[in-house]
């Protein structure tokens, strides 16, 4: 797979990626402390419209601490900002998640990451083929306009 002209920093990066267990990775104990954190944050909440949002309590304020410094790690923003935070507020941290935190690969981009390693692996000439495949792929993955 690794065949071709690669720089060599990207193609260490991709060797440790490559041979990284994620299986191991992904079973990181958590602390007993951050699993109450986290079972906390995940809680359902009620949405509050702007003119009724609560005071915050210091429980809220220790895992909203703990999320943004990025030891507590959760699929999307912690449920009680409904309840605390207005409505232009709760978007500031729904987009500041989806920009530093979640990290998602969709099988599209997967698919298109397939296909620039074959082009870039290419040794019998078909790059002219792959390029032809990934026009529609990237329209696809992030919009044709």
């Amino acid at each position: 797979m690794l065949e071709g002209v690669w720089n060599p920093v990207h193609k260490k990066l991709l060797l440790c990626t490559l041979m990284t267990d994620w299986e191991a990775a992904a079973k990181t104990p958590w602390t007993t402390e951050d699993a109450t954190m986290r079972q906390e944050a995940l809680m359902s909440a009620n949405v509050s419209c702007d003119e009724s949002v609560r005071a915050w309590t210091q429980r809220e304020n220790e895992i909203l601490l703990a999320y943004l410094r990025g030891r507590l790690d959760l699929p999307h923003p912690p449920n009680f900002i409904k309840e605390i935070l207005i409505g232009e507020h709760r978007a500031m941290f729904e987009d500041m998640h989806e920009a530093y935190l979640n990290a998602t690969l969709t099988a599209v981009d997967a698919l298109l990451l397939h296909v620039l390693l074959l082009a870039r692996a290419d040794a019998r000439g078909e790059a002219a083929v792959l390029a032809q495949q990934l026009v529609p792929l990237l329209e696809f993955a992030h919009g044709s306009g």
